[in-house]
């Protein structure tokens, strides 16, 4: 195997990652959820690499269920709470 080869299957099994992380199965899903376009995900096979920034991407989207939370954005579990009591108005 020559190093081009080499570096394809490289781009290959990353490739292969980041749709199990974004639940993808093809090129072109995966270029959808990530928002960039099948032929980028040919260049990164052709280079033998796909950018770090796109691996965060994906993570988040797997973490956030398929959205990708803007920047700034803080993520707050909601609880169910259930409240009594009397209301008092004036001296009533």
């Amino acid at each position: 195997m020559n190093n081009n080869e080499q570096h394809r299957n490289d781009a290959d099994t990353q490739i292969d990652q980041l749709k199990e992380l974004t639940n993808t199965s093809t090129n072109v899903e995966l270029a959808e959820v990530l928002g960039t376009t099948k032929n980028t995900i040919q260049t990164w096979r052709r280079r033998g690499n796909v950018p770090e920034k796109i691996f965060t991407k994906a993570k988040q989207i797997s973490q956030n269920g398929g959205v990708i939370p803007p920047v700034g954005y803080v993520s707050l579990d909601l609880y169910e709470v259930e409240v009594s009591g009397t209301r008092r108005i004036g001296n009533l």
